[in-house]
């Protein structure tokens, strides 16, 4: 843990997480850059943050679990039970990530979460190909 009164250099530094994840079936670099995960006017505690994030690792766990629901797709509901340690703001984010990337669709159908407002029902790429 950086030590309080570190520059965002030093910080950057000091927590750079290297790791990226390259998804099998496709190819595709997953994670995010930690710059784009904070503003460019953000204080130390949020690039501290920003730079301390595994979205390489998460977005690998939530795509395999999209992957897994197959053809019928899946909600945020569904994957915040099958994955109960991600929070609803990081399964939100990996979702963007995933779409911009061209691993995921969303299938265009809605169905009611548990908040009783709609969610859309999100599903593999490959799984559309048919």
């Amino acid at each position: 843990m950086p030590a309080l009164g570190m520059t965002i250099g030093e910080i950057i530094a000091s927590t750079a997480n290297n790791k990226r994840a390259i998804d099998a079936l496709t190819g595709v670099v997953l994670g995010t850059d930690a710059p784009l995960l904070h503003r460019a006017d953000a204080g130390d505690t949020s690039v501290q943050a920003a730079y301390s994030v595994d979205t390489s690792s998460v977005e690998d766990k939530v795509l395999v679990a999209i992957r897994a629901a197959g053809k019928a797709g899946t909600t945020q509901d569904a994957l915040l039970e099958a994955l109960p340690w991600i929070t609803y703001p990081t399964l939100t984010a990996r979702f963007s990530a995933l779409l911009r990337k061209g691993l995921i669709i969303d299938t265009g159908d809605r169905v009611l979460g548990k908040s009783g407002r709609k969610q859309r029902v999100i599903r593999a790429t490959e799984e559309c190909r048919d």
